[in-house]
C-alpha cells in the first residue's frame, strides 16, 4: 500500500472526510495496523498503479 502508516494515523486524529474516501482511508489504516496488506497484492497484480501522464502535464 502506498499511503505511509503516519499519514493515516494523522488522518484518523483528524477525521476522516465523509463518504467512500474517508471509507478507503479508514480500512487502509485498519490493514496496516493489523499487517494485512498482503491481501492487497492479487488485486495489485491485476490492476498494476496507472501513473502515466498526459503530454498537458510535461513542463517544458
Amino acid at each position: 500500500m502506498d499511503i505511509p502508516e503516519e499519514y493515516l494515523l494523522w488522518m484518523n486524529n483528524k477525521g476522516f472526510p465523509q463518504g467512500q474516501l474517508g471509507q478507503l482511508l479508514a480500512l487502509a489504516l485498519e490493514l496496516k495496523i493489523h499487517g494485512l496488506e498482503d491481501i492487497l497484492t492479487p488485486l495489485r497484480k491485476n490492476n498494476p498503479p496507472n501513473h502515466q501522464h498526459s503530454t498537458d502535464d510535461t513542463l517544458h
